[in-house]
């Protein structure tokens, strides 16, 4: 788990600072654009990584599956 957390940790940070160094050359527009759209797959890598690594047995995933809630 912790070895994925830093990958995720690692991904965020380097679209961070790629979107602040975007900010040094062009104006706020590309670094709103970035956040916004770096926010949602950061967001669904904790998701898929919770569900893979977390607490979720692959069995239970199985079951979630079979069931329509993934």
């Amino acid at each position: 788990m912790n070895r994925y957390f830093s990958y995720t940790l690692g991904f965020a940070v380097g679209v961070f600072i790629l979107s602040v160094s975007m900010t040094i050359y062009l104006n706020w527009l590309p670094f709103l654009i970035i956040l916004v759209t770096a926010a949602f797959p950061i967001s669904w890598l904790f998701v898929f990584q919770d569900i893979m690594f977390g607490s979720s047995k692959p069995y239970e995933l199985g079951k979630m599956k079979t069931r329509g809630a993934i």
